[in-house]
């Protein structure tokens, strides 16, 4: 029984922030304060989420706002799952906000933009492609996913093709024919699943599995298949992966400080949160193909940043790597493997957009200047992004006093587990694992130490923008806060997760 309940609490905040954004496109004349109007848009649905999350029980269910025949109920479930992903989609979307306000405005400046026209819509389309990560993910059907996995790559898509940098019409078409081929696979799959179950849903009005389990097994091997495929392209496995590296790398900065971190992470989020549950013996056949394609795209997406000299495909291949973690996290199948899911997700996404935004402030504040050969020294002439881009990188490669270190270590703890009774394929698979580890490290403090460190290339010492500072300096302190409260927050979660494991019959 939830501690907390208040009937349509998400949705009633999701619909007035929504209105709120459009009265302020309206009423506010400066471009700065769309910058922080819009930051102040996230705060209510923070509250409510960090009510939902950790005041209800650890399940609140918000109640039917849309039944429809052969689609169902459209609901909303924030539990100890989808509601720290939801805040780290909140959270992070919030800070960079703020960045983008300069970088963005730079960038109208050298193209010869207009600012103020420009700047309220990049912000109108900025909030929605959060919002639509953030109700993606707290969704319990499989058309409410859709529908909000939808309007984020159509908004994400128009952000790329409106802002983005090199030629970024092709690379916005390359970003949205990739995107929808994952989408439609998943949306095929979640048809005949609806087809042959008489409804898209998910999860029922009290956010159990409303699922009988009475496809037939072909169709249900099938159901699953096209669904798994479906995330793995979003997610940007091995394979699937060519158009992140541009489309990352070519994304306005602020942008890419979202695309990488947040929207892909969600691929496996789902694999996790929707397939394990309903096709539990469709995941356990497909537990060891899912963790060998984990490991290799971490591999894979490992040596290629190594070898990258752009900085932000540099990240953008680090991007693809990072995911493999969270892929073989799922493959895992076990309770460690499901807590280095849901806290890898929120390490990578705070690192991940630490280190974007880094880049962000180089390219800013050095005349547009990628080419990592090119740099050094920056430690001395932009010593806070410097810093901070140190804790980033302690960030994704698991390094305390970072959240990192924790999901790194439920990952290891999980993949050991599953994996080391069975023979050379397991072996193979946790060696590979180690091996994405070595390369992860590599690459991080071997860019560094390029970048930041030796003497200086560009001179004197630079005012760095406060703006741009004061949202790197919020991401850092936040990935150093949730080292302290991962423990506590993973503790909780156990119990929640052996539930769902319950429910999925021990998979």
């Amino acid at each position: 029984m939830s501690v907390l309940y208040v009937p349509h609490l998400m949705l009633t905040t999701l619909s007035i922030s929504i209105l709120a954004l459009i009265a302020l496109n309206i009423v506010l004349k400066r471009p700065r304060h769309m910058s922080t109007a819009t930051a102040a848009l996230f705060l209510p649905l923070i509250a409510s989420t960090l009510l939902a999350t950790f005041y209800s029980g650890g399940k609140f269910t918000d109640g039917v706002y849309l039944s429809a025949k052969y689609l169902g109920d459209f609901n909303f479930l924030v539990d100890y799952v989808s509601g720290p992903i939801a805040l780290t989609i909140l959270g992070v979307s919030m800070v960079i906000s703020i960045y983008a306000y300069p970088y963005m405005e730079r960038k109208f400046e050298e193209e010869g933009e207009q600012i103020s026209s420009n700047m309220k819509l990049f912000y109108i389309l900025y909030y929605i492609f959060s919002i639509s990560m953030y109700g993606s993910v707290i969704s319990t059907n499989f058309a409410e996913f859709y529908l909000f996995l939808e309007v984020g790559l159509i908004s994400s898509f128009i952000l790329i093709n409106n802002y983005g940098y090199g030629d970024r019409r092709k690379i916005a078409l390359l970003y949205f024919v990739w995107t929808h081929i994952g989408a439609v696979l998943f949306l095929v799959g979640a048809l005949a699943f609806g087809y042959y179950e008489g409804s898209l849903n998910v999860f029922g009005s009290g956010g159990n599995i409303v699922y009988t389990g009475e496809l037939m097994q072909s169709v249900a091997k099938a159901v699953f298949a096209l669904m798994l495929v479906g995330m793995l392209v979003k997610a940007a496995a091995l394979g699937f992966h060519l158009w992140l590296p541009y489309a990352h790398a070519e994304a306005p900065t602020p942008i890419s400080a979202l695309l990488s971190p947040l929207l892909i992470g969600i691929g496996p989020y789902v694999i996790f949160r929707f397939l394990y549950p309903l096709f539990p013996a469709q995941f356990s056949d497909a537990r060891l193909l899912l963790a060998v394609w984990g490991a290799l795209t971490i591999v894979y997406g490992g040596l290629n940043a190594l070898f990258e000299k752009d900085f932000k495909r540099f990240l953008a291949y680090s991007s693809i790597s990072q995911m493999g973690y969270l892929i073989i996290s799922v493959a895992a199948g076990n309770i460690y493997g499901f807590i280095g899911l849901i806290l890898h997700y929120i390490a990578h996404a705070f690192g991940k957009a630490i280190l974007f935004a880094s880049a962000g402030s180089v390219i800013y504040h050095e005349n547009g200047l990628r080419d990592m050969r090119q740099m050094g020294g920056m430690l001395k002439t932009l010593p806070m992004t410097g810093n901070t881009a140190l804790l980033g990188f302690f960030t994704i490669t698991g390094m305390p006093p970072t959240i990192g270190f924790w999901s790194e270590l439920f990952i290891v703890r999980g993949v050991v587990e599953a994996f080391y009774g069975m023979g050379a394929e397991g072996l193979a698979i946790i060696a590979l694992l180690f091996i994405g580890f070595s390369l992860s490290i590599s690459y991080s403090f071997y860019r560094y130490k390029e970048v930041f460190q030796g003497p200086p290339k560009f001179g004197e010492r630079k005012k760095e923008d406060p703006f741009i500072i004061g949202s790197l300096i919020t991401l850092a302190i936040l990935a150093i806060a949730l080292f302290i409260v991962a423990p506590v927050y993973a503790n909780d979660l156990t119990g929640y997760l052996n539930s769902l494991k319950a429910l999925a019959g021990g998979a």
